[in-house]
């Protein structure tokens, strides 16, 4: 079940890292009618994806150790 978190962390991860503006659209769907999200928050979701992404690896890694 754990390797199962690990992989879904990694996929959205790289989810983050690839298409940060898609999650602000599905946060903000109902709220903003033609908005668009700043810089800041691209970048604060690509890095919030990387580190997701390695935490997913970390645990995977940490899991085929163990």
């Amino acid at each position: 079940m754990t390797y199962i978190l690990c992989v879904i962390c990694t996929i959205l991860g790289v989810a983050l890292i690839r298409k940060p503006d898609l999650f602000w659209e599905i946060e903000h769907y109902f709220s903003v009618r033609g908005g668009e999200p700043t810089n800041f928050y691209l970048v604060t979701r690509r890095i919030i994806g990387i580190s997701v992404v390695c935490g997913g690896v970390i645990g995977l890694i940490i899991m085929l150790i163990i």
